[in-house]
């Protein structure tokens, strides 16, 4: 009976031991995404290989996209103190701005994301046209005058947020690849995130807790 449980617990001993090792090699990745990132912003892994963006400095939190194969990297950047991007009237209602860039281990894919918290409420629409007069300026190329384009449509399954997109240009049937920005709000924050699709988009939205 000795010899059994000496036995039994060796097995456990072994187990827990190949445990520790293949979640220290699970973890790997992961570990040294939040060496170069400031505390309170993290990027978890799950045991069943899920990655996941915790940001406890903005409040905000994301799964990754389960087809971007984990993430290559993740750069997050206080940007409160930078010079004025937005414009001075808005600029003077920021209680904070902060940059984050991340990749996937598949080439292309990848997303910016942007977060203001103002002071007082800001109407969405004045600030996505100030964005655009600062980021989009129309501008003339050898083909068309090339005006920014605002649309406004709905993610259903997220109480009815309003999301406005900042639209490619478009010149005759061909699509020119320009960065396309996405906004919404949520109380006195608002988001930005720079992509080019649009479903992807609403699901990512929708699947995050803001």
């Amino acid at each position: 009976m000795n010899k059994l449980i000496r036995l039994l617990f060796l097995i456990i001993i072994l187990l827990l031991i190949a445990g520790g090792v293949f979640y220290w090699k699970n973890q790997q990745d992961v570990a040294d995404l939040n060496k170069e990132l400031p505390e309170g912003m993290r990027v978890k892994k799950t045991l069943t290989g899920d990655y996941v963006v915790v940001n406890k400095i903005n409040g905000y939190q994301f799964k990754v996209p389960e087809e971007w194969e984990g993430l290559s990297k993740a750069i997050y950047k206080d940007i409160t103190k930078a010079e004025s991007s937005i414009g001075e009237a808005l600029q003077e209602k920021i209680i904070f701005e902060s940059y984050l860039l991340i990749e996937g281990t598949r080439p292309l894919d990848g997303m910016e994301l942007r977060v203001l918290k103002f002071a007082d409420s800001i109407d969405l629409n004045t600030f996505v046209e100030q964005f655009k007069e600062i980021y989009m300026p129309s501008r003339k190329t050898e083909i068309s005058e090339f005006f920014p384009q605002i649309e406004d449509f709905i993610v259903e399954n997220l109480k009815g947020l309003k999301l406005s997109t900042l639209l490619r240009s478009k010149h005759g049937s061909e699509m020119v690849l320009s960065d396309q920005y996405y906004f919404f709000k949520k109380d006195l924050k608002i988001y930005i995130i720079m992509h080019f699709d649009d479903e992807f988009v609403r699901e990512f939205i929708a699947n995050g807790k803001w």
